[in-house]
């Protein structure tokens, strides 16, 4: 099994066993309680209402080459819930330096507002170095009161992985955010 694989899985355990909430009316533990909280597209709830997103880099075999991932890879975001972003970007090799991951161009897809910013922080965020077999992380920021920020976004995830002394990777991935309630 990839140890990429296996390591975003641990991510996920980890968050994923806190405290349990109630079962719904449609008898299923979550977090969301509407009628789509069970869809799978919401990412990981903490108890602090953040959204857990993991971006990790992983290799293909047979060839071995370097990529991105992302779990989820839409995340839906609750306005009036406060619901904001924990980004976590993943390192699991032992040989491989992560520099310059952006994310950001975030571009307005569908909704009822048009707004290439949801975030209200300037349209991006940046880890400038992620060191080999580590994580880093940070937030998003909520997004901003009133429906202005409502929509759907794809957004760009770029970075450079260099493996020892060998040529810079580029990197790069375009998932999806869903700001709304």
């Amino acid at each position: 099994m990839n140890r990429t694989f296996l390591l975003a899985l641990t991510l996920v355990f980890a968050f994923a066993c806190g405290p349990q909430p109630a079962p719904n009316s449609n008898g299923k533990g979550n977090s969301n309680s509407t009628a789509n909280g069970n869809r799978g597209d919401d990412g990981i709830a903490a108890e602090s209402g953040n959204k857990l997103v993991v971006i990790t880099v992983g290799t293909k075999p047979p060839d071995g080459k370097y990529y991105l991932s992302v779990a989820p890879d839409i995340v839906t975001l609750s306005v009036s819930e406060g619901n904001q972003i924990e980004w976590v970007v993943s390192n699991p090799f032992p040989d491989v330096i992560l520099s310059n991951i952006q994310i950001g161009k975030f571009t307005y897809v569908g909704g009822p507002n048009p707004n290439t910013d949801p975030f209200g922080n300037g349209g991006g965020f940046t880890f400038a170095f992620v060191a080999p077999a580590s994580t880093a992380q940070q937030q998003s920021g909520r997004p901003g009161p009133g429906k202005d920020k409502y929509g759907i976004y794809d957004y760009m995830v770029t970075g450079t992985a260099t493996i020892g002394t060998g040529a810079p990777i580029a990197l790069t991935m375009d998932p999806r955010v869903v700001v709304g309630d």
